[in-house]
Formats: structure tokens, sequence, C-alpha cells
């Protein structure tokens, strides 16, 4: 049996990938400026504009992130209600202690 036609597998994916994410970046750019409707000052402006939406999403994420890292370290308020339930019953409330009567 011979090898001829089969895929190369020494290949080096990082390059790879290198070199089809620069030409998916190619492509796009291409794409605006090869628009006669659109000047150079829309195609940095819309650039700009993903940029400012990727940072907004990773922002919140990463706020999202902190709060559950946070909650779980035990930094909440206590809500003495929560603290009181009896967690053997199925009826949420059902064995809550009123504060204050």
């Amino acid at each position: 049996m011979t090898i001829e036609g089969r895929p190369e597998l020494n290949v080096d994916w990082n390059a790879q990938y290198d070199k089809q994410r620069r030409s998916r970046l190619d492509d796009a750019i291409a794409e605006y400026i090869g628009d006669k409707e659109i000047d150079p000052r829309r195609c940095y402006e819309e650039i700009l504009s993903v940029c400012n939406e990727w940072y907004a999403y990773h922002k919140n994420e990463k706020n999202k992130w902190a709060e559950l890292k946070s909650l779980m370290m035990g930094h909440r308020p206590m809500d003495p209600e929560f603290l009181a339930e009896d967690r053997n019953s199925n009826f949420p409330g059902e064995n809550t202690l009123t504060l204050g009567a």
C-alpha cells in the first residue's frame, strides 16, 4: 500500500491557523474597501465599533465571573429568612421563621 494522497501529518497547525486568520481579516477589509459606497473612514469606524462591542461584552462577562467568585467566597448579604428556612420541607416557606413576631 502506498502513502500517495494521504494528508501531511507533520504540519505546524498554529502557523496554518495564523495564515487562515490573516486571510479572513484580509477578506473582510478588502470587502469594505472594494465597495464603492464605503469610504476608508466608515471602514475604520466599523472596525472600531466591533472592538468596542467585544470590549463591552468581555467586561460584562468578567464582572459576572468576579461576582460569582465573590459569592462563592462568602461575600454576600445575609438573609435571615433564607438561613432559617427548613431545608427538609417540600414546600418553600412552609417552616420559615418570622422575624419580629
